[in-house]
């Protein structure tokens, strides 16, 4: 049960709708004391959350002397949520992109100067990541001093997001020389790296718990070995060249 609430929480009903929902179905047709004990929710709280329910397709009640009986949507009536949700989202795009050049126009009123941010996690990473390459102008060169792939448990989200951002690069023709720890040198997935265009990767003894990324005018120092990657965002053209003088150095001690 923990494990269908937990999925109908993902496509947009709240934990406590969840459980009603889920009570409604194993009791069929009921008034709100026995669904509100079922799900283990407070009778005060019961009608909203069914009303809630009703709202969204997925319940309807009868009366029956005076007596407001509720009953389960067939479960298949989740994907006409769904598909409503869709709709909303869409037309919810259309008005975001109507709305795009009168904001552009508010945000290039204020240029950007120098700023420092921090972003957690690959959603905040690859946020940073595809702002820094759209920025790029085809051609352009980045280069990274300790890369890596974050600690074993989140490798895989990891190699993912940067299997996206090196199609995006590639098409861009942004060339990448990267300095990995030399603990990688065996490892599969950098070996592939090696075969990708427009990439050069040397490798150095010191280990290092930080990635440093520089392009243009953008320095991203990322932390990998947690959980979530943190990322500590400069935008600054001295910072970016002296981060880059600083690369080119260990670059030059690095090996092939």
């Amino acid at each position: 049960m923990k494990d269908l609430a937990l999925m109908l929480s993902k496509i947009g009903l709240t934990n406590a709708e969840a459980k009603a929902y889920l009570a409604l179905l194993d009791l069929g047709q009921s008034t709100v004391g026995p669904i509100a004990k079922k799900a283990n929710v407070s009778y005060s709280k019961i009608h909203a959350l069914l009303e809630k329910l009703v709202d969204k397709g997925l319940a309807s009640y009868s009366l029956k002397e005076r007596t407001k009986f509720f009953s389960p949507s067939n479960p298949k009536k989740i994907i006409d949520f769904l598909e409503r949700k869709k709709q909303e989202i869409n037309g919810l795009s259309s008005e975001a992109l109507q709305m795009l050049p009168e904001l552009q126009k508010k945000f290039g009123a204020n240029p950007e100067g120098e700023r420092i941010e921090v972003f957690e996690g690959i959603e905040g990473l690859s946020s940073i990541y595809n702002e820094g390459l759209d920025s790029l102008k085809e051609g352009e060169k980045v280069v990274v001093l300790g890369a890596s792939f974050g600690i074993p448990s989140g490798r895989k989200k990891v190699s993912k997001f940067l299997e996206k951002i090196n199609r995006k690069r590639i098409s861009k023709k942004i060339h990448y020389r990267l300095i990995y720890n030399e603990s990688l040198r065996d490892d599969a997935e950098v070996k592939e790296w090696k075969k990708l265009p427009l990439t050069e990767i040397r490798f150095l003894l010191d280990d290092t718990p930080a990635s440093v990324n520089v392009a243009a005018d953008r320095t991203m120092i990322i932390y990998w070995h947690q959980e979530k990657p943190k990322v500590f965002f400069i935008k600054s053209k001295p910072v970016a060249g002296s981060f880059r003088k600083y690369f080119e150095v260990i670059w030059e001690k690095a090996k092939e």
